[in-house]
């Protein structure tokens, strides 16, 4: 199975035939991979054995928590869920606990062009989103702490559900608002 090239989802379990570390020698994955269920990890040791960072034929990741328990949170599993710098679109859905570093590293993350964050209900701030250089699309739901925006170069962006969301911040001085092609705001 080392040879896989191809793997849409991957639906993770306590079962050691379904536990993330199945992911580990699966590095000729290619495309986009849905990783669900990651509530059912219980250590930031266990979530690296994924080993996601050496996936260098993936442009597309999500990561996906369903019902994310409160005491996970704290344990910051999601920093063992590195993608590879290579990585061009990114959806996080369910995550309970506070944003991984990496996300916040402007120099990690260089390719990535769409950022998905859907249900992280404890994020208070958004990774510094203008050092993101490529970056186009930027979908936030359901994100309650969010207050401000930098908008920047992005062409897509879709808020729902962002009750304090107060301003946008410019972050380009001519024209901040130039690229943008499609908004989509919903009980903001």
């Amino acid at each position: 199975m080392i040879f896989l090239q191809e793997l849409m989802a991957f639906d993770v379990r306590k079962e050691s035939d379904f536990s993330i570390a199945q992911l580990e020698n699966l590095n000729g994955i290619r495309g986009s991979i849905s990783i669900y269920n990651l509530q059912s990890l219980e250590s930031q040791e266990e979530d690296s054995k994924a080993r996601l960072r050496s996936k260098l034929q993936l442009n597309s990741l999500r990561l996906s928590w369903f019902d994310m328990p409160k005491s996970l949170s704290s344990l910051n599993i999601i920093e063992g869920l590195e993608p590879p710098t290579c990585i061009k679109k990114l959806q996080i859905d369910g995550y309970n606990g506070s944003a991984p570093s990496w996300l916040s590293n402007s120099f990690y993350l260089t390719s990535l062009q769409s950022l998905h964050l859907e249900k992280c209900k404890y994020w208070s701030a958004l990774p510094p989103l203008p050092q993101l250089q490529e970056l186009q699309e930027l979908h936030l739901i359901n994100m309650p702490h969010i207050t401000s925006i930098p908008i920047g170069r992005l062409k897509i962006l879709e808020l729902r559900n962002m009750p304090r969301l107060r301003r946008f911040v410019e972050t380009e001085r001519d024209q901040p608002y130039k690229n943008l092609e499609v908004v989509e705001l919903q009980e903001c």
